[in-house]
């Protein structure tokens, strides 16, 4: 009597459990590729805080601007690795709790 309604409703469950995993994938997947992004911002500020013509024309001016530049690149890498930090913190719980939830959900289901 109900086996369409049951029907639908799993499928419709099972659509939006899929759809959760795929969304929270993609979302860190974007985080990640932020992360690589300000790891390469700090990578081109730290090649090219002393440029290669400076090196010859060094004068006690010029340190101050260079430390600057280092210092810069040292607080986009620390951000950057906050970030990476948070990340895998927020999720390591999020795919645990889904993991388990699953688990449960298949050995309820072999029970029946």
């Amino acid at each position: 009597k109900y086996y369409y309604v049951i029907l639908i409703h799993m499928n419709a469950a099972l659509f939006i459990g899929i759809l959760t995993i795929i969304a929270t994938g993609t979302l860190m997947l974007m985080f990640v590729q932020h992360a690589c992004g300000m790891f390469k911002i700090a990578c081109y500020c730290i090649e090219h805080a002393i440029e290669i013509n400076a090196l010859k024309h060094i004068s006690f001016n010029s340190e101050p601007s260079i430390s600057k530049k280092i210092v810069y690149a040292v607080d986009i890498h620390r951000e950057a690795m906050q970030i990476i930090d948070h990340l895998m913190n927020r999720f390591d719980t999020t795919y645990f709790c889904a993991t388990v939830l699953s688990v449960i959900t298949l050995s309820l289901n072999f029970l029946q």
